[in-house]
């Protein structure tokens, strides 16, 4: 008995060794930097964070990173997964009522938007943004679009432990970052939309808008949007029930 144990063991080993030779998928596979771009070339203007919900590319993420390309033709969607940028098609997104690359003040609501990847047609194939670093360096994907890994939305309400996974400008180009919390108050606002306060163990970072609040199981139970004024550690989300719907 001990030996045929001992033989599965191995056996066990070689499997989960095989498993992370062949690259198996993790959260960090989800997560889309999306970046405004302007159409002539240069930096991007604005960017937030999204994340996988389907095979086939449907990403969720906050109307407010994708406003400036949804209400001024001189900027482009540009979608970075790994080490590949996509196309951005916008399906759908909230109206806001107010423009968020002007106005710091607002009336919270519904902030969401669902955006379809696409293969990109630019005579370009390389893309390096800052320093010819190569991690910084990702190649336009062409043809048929390839089978994502997306995350599972979570049925239950958003409490206790959670984390945050999300691009944030941690160095001079965004790169993804963790941070865990605590989900601390539950509530919704006028329009409906479930949301619930955290606090986070790591300040928020430009471009962490969108990225998605995962439980134990990483899980989505939500989508983080809003910091609260004067303290970056403290966040707001809106719930999972919301992420099926764009609202107004």
């Amino acid at each position: 008995m001990r030996k045929a144990l001992l033989l599965l063991a191995v056996i066990l080993g070689l499997s989960v060794a095989l498993a992370k030779a062949q690259g198996e998928t993790s959260v960090d596979d989800s997560i889309v930097l999306i970046m405004n771009v302007d159409s002539q070339g240069g930096d991007p203007v604005a960017y937030g964070s999204g994340f996988l919900v389907s095979e086939d590319g449907l990403v969720v993420t906050n109307s407010h990173v994708v406003y400036p390309a949804q209400h001024d033709s001189k900027y482009v969607l540009v979608a970075m997964v790994g080490h590949e940028f996509f196309g951005v098609d916008i399906l759908c997104a909230s109206k806001l009522d107010h423009d968020p690359m002007k106005n710091a003040e607002f009336r919270m609501a519904r902030d969401i938007a669902r955006v379809q990847l696409k293969p990109w047609t630019s005579p370009n194939d390389t893309w390096s943004w800052v320093h010819g670093d190569p991690d910084l360096t990702s190649a336009f994907h062409r043809g048929d679009l390839p089978m994502f890994h997306a995350l599972t939305i979570a049925k239950s309400t958003a409490w206790g432990r959670v984390h945050e996974v999300g691009y944030g400008r941690i160095s001079a180009f965004p790169r993804l970052h963790r941070s865990e919390g605590n989900v601390t108050k539950t509530g919704d606002l006028s329009d409906g939309t479930p949301v619930f306060l955290m606090d986070m163990t790591q300040p928020s970072q430009v471009g962490d808008s969108g990225s998605p609040i995962l439980d134990g199981k990483d899980q989505v139970v939500g989508i983080f949007t809003w910091e609260v004024l004067g303290s970056s550690n403290r966040r707001i989300a809106q719930g999972a029930s919301a992420l099926s719907s764009c609202g107004r």
